[in-house]
This record gives C-alpha cells, sequence and structure tokens, in this order.
C-alpha cells in the first residue's frame, strides 16, 4: 500500500493557519515572505497591546475605586480598539495562509524539492555524469 504524497500547498497553508502566520512561507523556502508576514502579525498584536492597556487601565481603576462618587469608566470604548486590532490581526493571518497556498502551487520552492527522507518506493537518485575529457589534438 502507497501512502498517499503530501500536498506542499496544504501543508504550508495548514503551517500558516495553525502556528504562525508565515510559518508556511518558512517552509517553502520563502524566508522573506515569512518574516514580512511574522512581522505584520507582531506589529497587530503590538498595537493592540498598546492602545487597550491604557483604556483598560483606566476602567479596572475607576471600577475598584473605593470612592462612592467616583466617574466610573465605560468600557464601551474598549470594544473599538478590540475590534480594530483583531480585524486587522485577521487579515494578516488569512493573508498568509491564502500567500503559502498560492506559493505552494505556483512553486513549492527550494525546501519542497528537498527529498530528507526519501520512500522506500522512490527511485534512487541519478548521479551527476560528467561529459569525458577532450582528448588532446596533436
Amino acid at each position: 500500500m502507497t501512502k498517499p504524497k503530501r500536498d506542499p500547498a496544504r501543508t504550508a497553508a495548514l503551517l500558516s493557519l495553525v502556528i504562525f502566520p508565515g510559518a508556511g512561507q518558512i517552509k517553502l523556502g520563502r524566508r522573506w515572505r515569512g518574516a514580512i508576514f511574522i512581522l505584520l502579525t507582531l506589529v497587530c498584536l503590538a498595537g493592540f497591546t498598546t492602545q487597550f492597556a491604557g483604556p483598560f487601565e483606566r476602567v479596572v481603576e475607576s471600577h475598584l475605586s473605593l470612592d462612592p462618587s467616583a466617574e466610573r469608566a465605560e468600557a464601551g470604548s474598549l470594544w473599538g480598539i478590540v475590534a480594530r486590532w483583531l480585524l486587522a490581526l485577521a487579515i494578516v493571518w488569512a493573508a498568509s495562509v491564502l500567500d503559502a497556498y498560492l506559493v505552494a502551487r505556483r512553486d513549492p520552492g527550494p525546501m519542497a524539492r528537498l527529498k530528507l527522507n526519501p520512500r522506500p518506493d522512490d527511485p534512487p537518485p541519478k548521479k551527476p555524469t560528467l561529459p569525458p575529457p577532450p582528448t588532446p589534438k596533436l
């Protein structure tokens, strides 16, 4: 019984979906593309963290205040920040998955062409042959 061959496009897309955006591109040997998606993801996470931290701290402090006359901060403004950055992160993540799939379909890249673990039913690799040396003319 032969095992079905793994589809490099599906593998790359799953890596970008499950592990981290850009992992599929790196698996395909496209390091710069993978680095760009990783950087975009980190920018989304950093932007979310920096914009969310200040308003969240004000809401928590106002609700934990022991002064009954203290004005309560509304948490409604937090949802806009969360929605904006989660949407940006979802777009980057989806673009990474789609890009990994399409790039692997077009050209699997140098890493996919390597046979690190050949199967027993694979033909042996061809050895390069050199042309015969030229005969000297007298």
